[in-house]
């Protein structure tokens, strides 16, 4: 049995989730990787960010207790769908896109699991070593879209697992989009980089 199929039998979670901006699939694509923030930085490769400046101001500053790395050393991957991010960038629904991968990608990379938002100071994280480590990660509130009204649901609604530097497209399964506008950009870059994954129109996965 597979890595992800028990991961879903045992924790009731899914495949992992990563946001970008579909203008970024063109470098994603041509490198068949997802480089870590500081990476991009120095690879000196274009990124378009989505996320709020000042989340990101935190983010920059924080570091990871259990491997001492800066957290934007890591790319980040959601088991959860409709985060408050996802509900952050709600008018911006045709400008991003979601990458589903595999949560066999655990075996492959080095990854930390986080127990909410990485970014939270109540937030904790440990090294993956085997699927024992996700019993950090509370699935019922990763599962949850009912979270607006508790702090602490939202918190661990946002529980991630972490990659270390980059991830390569091994695992990548399909690309979620809102509407057919970004499907039919999406299959374009896609078939001019010889990426084999499907790409699926799915409005509900989207806040609107």
């Amino acid at each position: 049995m597979s890595l992800s199929k028990k991961i879903r039998e045992k924790y009731e979670l899914g495949d992992l989730l990563h946001l970008t901006h579909v203008s970024n699939l063109t470098s994603i694509f041509s490198n068949s990787r997802i480089y870590s923030k500081n990476s991009l930085s120095t690879h000196s490769i274009y990124y378009k960010d989505i996320s709020n400046p000042s989340v990101q101001e935190g983010r920059e500053a924080k570091t990871l207790a259990c491997t001492g790395e800066p957290l934007h050393n890591y790319v980040p991957f959601y088991f959860g769908k409709k985060t408050p991010m996802v509900a952050s960038l709600q008018s911006r629904n045709s400008e991003f896109v979601f990458l589903q991968f595999s949560s066999d990608l655990l075996e492959d990379y080095d990854c930390v699991i986080t127990d909410g938002n990485a970014r939270s100071g109540n937030t904790q994280s440990i090294e993956y070593l085997n699927i024992e480590s996700l019993e950090l990660i509370d699935s019922k509130s990763v599962n949850t879209v009912k979270y607006a009204h508790d702090a602490e649901i939202k918190r661990k609604k946002q529980s991630e697992v972490l990659v270390y530097d980059f991830i390569g497209l091994e695992h990548l399964k399909c690309v979620i989009c809102y509407d057919d506008g970004v499907k039919t950009t999406v299959s374009s870059i896609k078939s001019a980089n010889s990426i084999n994954c499907g790409v699926y129109v799915n409005a509900n996965a989207y806040y609107f």
